[in-house]
């Protein structure tokens, strides 16, 4: 299984990054690569993704760099994983084509099921929640006790 892809889980820490930053904070792909441990190269492609989804502008030019496109709040786990490349839990739940069993497969139907109620939680939480539970945790420690 698939699951979350890599580029999703470092598209979410970027995000993350620049939700922490605040609002009207514009950073480079550089500083949010060296500052999440994140391959450069990777960064700048999953970036354009999330510029195309409205979750992240981007400024050219001497103090450019990138941002949030809309407030902190506004944007889900959810927003970023689909912008990025989506869940995939099995290959069956979106192309049903590729297995010959899958229109009477009743756990066809459970990886159905499960990515549905994932894809719920993700759009639950919103990174104005993550940004504040990692200032209110700076230091490191077990945020995920808090965040269950």
């Amino acid at each position: 299984m698939q699951g979350i892809s890599r580029q999703s889980d470092y598209a979410v820490r970027t995000v993350l990054h620049l939700a922490c930053n605040g609002a009207d904070v514009t950073v480079s792909t550089g500083e949010i690569s060296r500052e999440r441990e994140l391959p450069y190269a990777f960064v700048r492609q999953f970036v354009k993704k999330l510029v195309q989804g409205g979750i992240l502008s981007t400024t050219r030019g001497n103090g450019g760099g990138i941002r949030l496109a809309k407030p902190a709040s506004d944007i889900s786990l959810l927003d970023v994983v689909q912008s990025t490349g989506g869940i995939r839990l099995n290959t069956c739940v979106d192309t049903p084509e590729t297995c010959n069993q899958s229109h009477d497969c009743i756990v066809r139907c459970v990886w159905a099921n499960a990515t549905k109620m994932l894809e719920n939680y993700l759009a639950s939480v919103r990174f104005s929640d993550l940004a504040n539970e990692m200032n209110l945790h700076s230091q490191k420690s077990n945020i995920c006790s808090t965040i269950n």
